[in-house]
């Protein structure tokens, strides 16, 4: 059975925060907003981070997002809102688009879960198999490999290596009608890991959202503006 750690902090609250973390972060990073909300909270270790178990080799979004589901049966009395980071968000918008759980607010910042072609990244792509595949024949060093991949892709090991390139080619957006809860778009224009598109196109898709900027934070925006996030709560 896969382990997966949280911490839960239950004042017999009706509404309930569910708080998931980018890749590569911890439960820990919701520290501080948990502190500040007046709510009960639940924050997760995602498989493969924190003090959760190691994924297994076949898991995608879905498998991520259903591992989370099976954790939150328990509390089908509970008015959940979903907060995702990231990584965090896409399972944030299966979550409250396609289970069966009573999801009524979401918050998604800095979301991943929108891919966009882009030539550039097509070329780097081919450009990549060719270096790993003189790699492979002890032509070139693996270092050369560390120059195509990602903060995320390098600081992994080698099974989420392959489970994180299964999951941001996962292009979520069909999803994104089915989600009718009150959703609040955490963002700083400057993100560049998920640029503002994502997050304009998010909103257009989910009829009962609202976007709130922030001028400082990039891609970890929400962590540097806790306060004010939950002053548009």
């Amino acid at each position: 059975m896969l382990k997966i750690s949280y911490d839960i902090n239950d004042n017999g609250s009706k509404k309930l925060y569910v708080l998931l973390h980018g890749w590569g972060m911890n439960r820990r990073c919701y520290n501080r907003f948990t502190n500040l909300i007046h709510d009960s909270s639940i924050a997760f270790d995602l498989p493969g981070h924190g003090d959760s178990g190691d994924p297994y080799d076949y898991f995608d979004t879905y498998e991520y997002a259903y591992q989370i589901f099976l954790c939150l049966v328990r509390f089908v009395d509970r008015e959940i809102v979903l907060v995702g980071h990231s990584f965090g968000g896409r399972l944030a918008l299966l979550l409250s688009s396609v289970f069966k759980i009573n999801v009524v607010g979401l918050i998604l910042t800095s979301s991943a879960g929108i891919n966009k072609f882009s030539i550039t990244k097509f070329i780097r792509v081919r450009i990549y198999k060719v270096c790993k595949w003189f790699v492979n024949k002890n032509v070139l060093s693996k270092k050369v490999l560390s120059n195509f991949g990602s903060d995320d892709y390098n600081n992994a090991n080698v099974l989420l290596r392959r489970i994180l390139v299964r999951v941001v080619n996962q292009d979520l957006r069909v999803f994104l009608g089915y989600i009718k809860c009150r959703t609040l778009l955490v963002w700083d224009r400057r993100d560049k890991v998920t640029p503002y598109w994502i997050c304009k196109k998010i909103s257009r898709c989910i009829a009962n959202s609202k976007i709130v900027l922030f001028a400082r934070g990039g891609h970890f925006v929400f962590f540097c503006n806790e306060s004010k996030v939950i002053d548009n709560i």
